[in-house]
């Protein structure tokens, strides 16, 4: 464009211009089957669902340590009865009734949480389901250039070198098409995958068809629209004069707002942002939860235990007399490898002598025996 200095002069722009991509809009969030898991993100459905678990969990055992008879059974049947409380917990449908204050505390904490989690649930539901969200189905140029995706721009213009000279687009992804009528078409039949059009342009095209269209990407700052004169014309000076004072009137915008008022679309859509929600916003909620049930399974496990002390205190006793004995032992042995085996020695020999000097004796006193009959004799 700057090419055009050097043939002729051109006026101050009257209007602002840039080249911006138009695409169309993804199809609508609120044919989707399972729109309401969109309201939280998975990290929070995860999340909510442990702690929903665990709080059950512990209100479970609390009632059933301080022998709530509704609580007992087989434990077959108490693991399903924990999980199926977990579950009506969330819908303050459970019938089990509650009797330790320890329970009360955890089940009023957790019911808080729910009460805050599931406003929260309904405000972006709702939202979802309410305001007219319009995205994109092509989110930026780098996208078409990575698809070697089709293009459509007019042809007799400009845009065609700024989109291969700048853009580094392919040619043979441009597609050349002269009448803003006949896009639509192009798009319907999967021609292009965007079309490209200078602001002005592209206003004149959402004022005749913005249902299902809208903008993406940022807009290149061009020029702007203008008038052109011979080199060396003073109407250029006396035109663009005048092209300042209706511009700083506002007449300029009135113009506009009159030539496009027959449409009712806005020309302009961004993209939204994700509207679910993660864990962050609910953390604080779940830490005082977490802990006030943290605490309770605490003080349960420690009466438990102090209910049970004879108990505890047998298998201390067990514990610690088998212990002694085993340090007894040990001592035993090692006295026996030190010094058991001389001592064994010496006893036996002394044994084996005392057996031999026994028949000596007995030898000795037959003899005394038979020389005093003899001597009687």
């Amino acid at each position: 464009m700057a090419e055009r200095y050097k043939y002729a002069e051109f006026s101050q722009p009257y209007i602002e211009s840039g080249l911006v991509m138009v695409v169309t809009v993804k199809p609508d969030i609120q044919k989707e089957r399972f729109l309401f898991m969109k309201a939280f993100k998975t990290k929070m459905w995860v999340l909510m669902a442990i702690i929903s678990i665990a709080t059950g969990c512990v209100i479970w055992l609390i009632e059933h340590v301080n022998n709530n008879p509704e609580y007992e059974g087989s434990f077959p049947h108490q693991i399903g009865e924990m999980l199926w409380f977990s579950m009506t917990v969330l819908s303050f449908s459970q019938r089990e009734s509650i009797k330790s204050n320890l329970s009360r505390v955890v089940l009023a904490t957790w019911f808080f949480v729910i009460v805050i989690v599931s406003a929260c649930f309904t405000a972006v539901l709702s939202s979802m389901m309410t305001v007219q969200r319009l995205q994109p189905s092509v989110i930026d140029i780098e996208y078409l250039q990575t698809t070697n995706a089709a293009v459509g721009c007019n042809g007799n213009s400009f845009i065609v070198r700024y989109l291969v000279n700048v853009l580094h687009f392919k040619p043979e992804n441009i597609k050349s098409i002269n009448s803003i009528n006949d896009y639509p078409e192009a798009f319907q039949r999967g021609e292009i995958k965007a079309a490209f059009f200078v602001d002005p342009h592209a206003k004149v095209f959402f004022a005749k068809y913005c249902d299902g269209y809208t903008r993406a990407g940022a807009s290149f700052k061009l020029g702007g629209f203008g008038f052109v004169f011979p080199k060396g014309s003073p109407l250029a000076t006396d035109i663009s004069e005048a092209i300042l004072k209706v511009t700083e009137s506002g007449e300029i915008n009135t113009l506009e707002k009159h030539m496009l008022s027959f449409s009712n679309c806005s020309s302009s859509v961004g993209i939204s942002d994700d509207p679910s929600l993660d864990y962050e916003p609910f953390s604080g909620l779940f830490i005082v939860s977490g802990g006030i049930s943290a605490a309770a399974l605490l003080i349960t496990i420690a009466r438990l235990l102090d209910r049970h002390r004879p108990i505890t205190g047998f298998i201390q006793t067990s514990l610690i007399n088998r212990r002694v004995c085993s340090w007894a032992s040990l001592l035993l042995i090692q006295c026996y490898s030190r010094f058991g085996f001389q001592f064994f020695r010496e006893s036996f020999i002394r044994r084996a002598n005392d057996q031999m000097n026994v028949p000596d004796a007995q030898e000795g006193n037959l003899i005394g025996i038979e020389l005093a009959r003899n001597h009687d004799i």
